[in-house]
């Protein structure tokens, strides 16, 4: 049996009463025999609980109701000692437990004391008064209104600007001059005051028209002044021959004079085209007054 280890050794499957355990002192210089059930002791029976003990009254409320005394508490009993187990069946079933053993040295438990009563509790104290509200005080009165300021004086309207005058009208045109001495022509209103222009540029020919005439009425003479040239400095391919004939007035003199001329209001021009195709030559009138 030297150096064999504890769990090459064959499991015990009978009756363990009785059987000694080995056990070395706490100094380990004595070895001993020790019974089972002097190591181990076997289980007395437990104590029966003793009864609560009834509760105490609580104390009546004070003025906010005070608490009741609690009752006291009963004693408890002391415990008996532990019964044997039962032994384990061979195929390691749990064994039948063995009853209860009998109190112990140390007796049966004592039996707790019985629970006080609760107390009953204390009724609540009244609850003050409400204070009353006090009353809203008084609203204090309006003030008067401030009286209002005077309203302040309007200021003069300034003066009217006077109106503008009326924008000039007028017109333009051209005539298509064939070739030959022929007359070409514009009509204007009458009772009215105009500038009248014709003028025609092409190459070595220049002819240029200007007036400035009062018309009145279509019987009577045009008052007023003209002017016309022909550029003769090329091989004059255009010139007039002829310009209006009612036209009439002498710078710084009052007239008389009368003319032949119907339709005053119509101006006629005698041109002469001395090309081989036509040639345009623009014209136009402004109203001023």
């Amino acid at each position: 049996m030297a150096n064999t280890k504890i769990s090459q050794l064959p499991t015990y499957t009978g009756d363990t009463t009785g059987a000694y355990l080995v056990m070395d002192n706490s100094g380990l210089t004595e070895t001993f025999k020790v019974l089972k059930e002097t190591l181990i002791g076997s289980s007395g029976t437990s104590g029966t609980s003793g009864s609560d003990g009834s509760s105490g009254t609580s104390g009546t409320s004070g003025s906010d109701g005070s608490s009741g005394t609690s009752g006291s508490s009963g004693t408890s009993g002391s415990d008996g000692s532990s019964g044997t187990s039962g032994t384990s069946g061979s195929d390691g079933s749990s064994g039948t437990s063995g009853s209860s053993g009998t109190s112990g040295s140390d007796g049966s438990s004592g039996t707790s004391g019985s629970s006080g009563t609760s107390g009953s509790d204390g009724s609540s104290g009244t609850s003050g008064t409400s204070g009353s509200d006090g009353s809203s005080g008084t609203s204090g009165s309006s003030g008067t209104s401030g009286s209002s300021g005077s309203s302040g004086t309007s200021g003069s309207s300034g003066s009217s600007g006077t109106s503008g005058i009326s924008g000039l009208s007028g017109a333009t045109g051209s005539w298509t001059v064939t070739p030959g001495t022929n007359n070409y022509s514009f009509t204007v209103d009458i009772n009215n005051t105009y500038n009248l222009w014709a003028l025609a540029n092409i190459p070595n020919g220049i002819i240029v028209y200007n007036a400035t005439v009062s018309v009145s009425n279509t019987n009577v003479p045009v008052i007023g002044y003209q002017y016309a040239w022909n550029y003769t400095g090329g091989s004059s391919p255009i010139l007039f021959t002829s310009i209006p004939a009612q036209i009439i007035g002498t710078a710084g003199a009052i007239s008389t004079a009368s003319t032949v001329v119907t339709s005053t209001n119509t101006f006629v021009f005698g041109i002469q085209n001395n090309t081989v195709s036509g040639i345009t030559v623009n014209y136009g009138y402004l109203k001023i007054s």
